[in-house]
């Protein structure tokens, strides 16, 4: 998938492996409240949009959001890797995926892609990519400087972060915050 030394998908997906981490007794996930009702639950990390955490008080921020289509082409082999990027403004889309090249050491008859067409997110929508204009960097320094406020409060992942991030520096950023700022925290409570 990328060009690096060791590479790796949990083995049941990233789904399970979340569903495991998530059941962990320490954990409390709720559905159907307000988060501003739960903020004195401190420690509390939050890893929904920045800007709706805070009721959108400074602006919203912009994103970017894809959608999928199926394809089924009629051969064993589409383009040879799983993920091919196009930067040309003459093709619609931005990337194919063709998901058995994740799986290499398995048998496939005939194959599957997915086009991601990038499109503007709408407002009841969850973003994928950060904008980041100069008007979005002043809304987050607005942002950053009321979470910098606030004690007990963690803003992670992309949402909460404002930041595009590939799953394998969102784990290393989410083991640092853990390491450095939630785990002293708990200590010193």
């Amino acid at each position: 998938y990328f060009k690096v030394t060791y590479q790796g998908l949990p083995k049941d997906c990233y789904q399970a492996w979340m569903e495991r981490i998530a059941d962990h007794t320490r954990i409390d996930i709720v559905f159907n409240s307000n988060i501003l009702d739960r903020i004195h639950d401190a420690p509390l990390v939050y890893t929904g949009a920045m800007d709706a955490f805070f009721n959108f008080k400074h602006g919203r921020l912009g994103w970017r959001s894809v959608d999928f289509v199926e394809e089924r082409p009629d051969v064993d082999d589409y383009q040879g890797c799983s993920v091919m990027n196009y930067g040309d403004a003459q093709v619609p889309w931005t990337r194919i995926h063709e998901y058995k090249h994740y799986r290499p050491d398995r048998e496939y008859r005939g194959t599957v892609i997915h086009k991601e067409f990038s499109r503007d997110t709408l407002p009841n929508e969850t973003g994928a990519y950060p904008v980041n204009t100069a008007a979005d960097r002043e809304m987050l320094t607005k942002y950053r400087s009321e979470i910098a406020e606030m004690n007990g409060v963690w803003f992670g992942g992309r949402l909460g972060s404002y930041k595009y991030i590939d799953m394998h520096a969102a784990i290393a950023s989410a083991l640092t915050l853990w390491n450095n700022e939630i785990k002293p925290y708990l200590e010193a409570a």
